[in-house]
């Protein structure tokens, strides 16, 4: 089970590399819960979590995605894995660890850690040598 568990995981991040957030949608629970980060409110429901994702349309241009690691281990998939979300600004890379809990074929659980400084823009430099 651990093997089919990892493959529907890296569905929905080929899913959400495509922009395809209903298609990723079709992976989850009805009772699914998204925690995009640790300072996140979680998102409970299929259907609020599909809305957040879509809202994602707004900023996000591009998603793509590296495993670095995955394990898995009964329910769990535990994915390092390193993401680069294109916007209107750029590329930004981010070192992310998610978690990723399934029962029955379908996700009920996504939790990702990552340091949310990263993905801000960088501070403005000032051409001024005492600024």
């Amino acid at each position: 089970m651990s093997a089919e568990n990892e493959r529907i995981v890296t569905e929905l991040l080929n899913a959400w590399s495509r922009l395809d957030f209903n298609a990723a949608a079709e992976l989850v629970a009805d009772s699914f819960v998204y925690q995009p980060d640790p300072s996140a409110k979680r998102i409970d429901g299929k259907a609020a979590v599909l809305a957040e994702w879509q809202s994602y349309l707004k900023f996000m241009k591009s998603y793509e995605f590296k495993i670095c690691h995955m394990l898995s281990a009964g329910d769990v998939v535990m994915m390092e894995r390193t993401e680069w979300v294109g916007t209107k600004r750029g590329k930004v890379e981010l070192p992310i660890m998610g978690v990723f809990e399934l029962a029955g074929g379908k996700l009920t659980a996504w939790r990702d850690y990552w340091d949310t400084k990263m993905a801000a823009p960088p501070a403005p430099t000032s051409s001024s040598p005492h600024a």
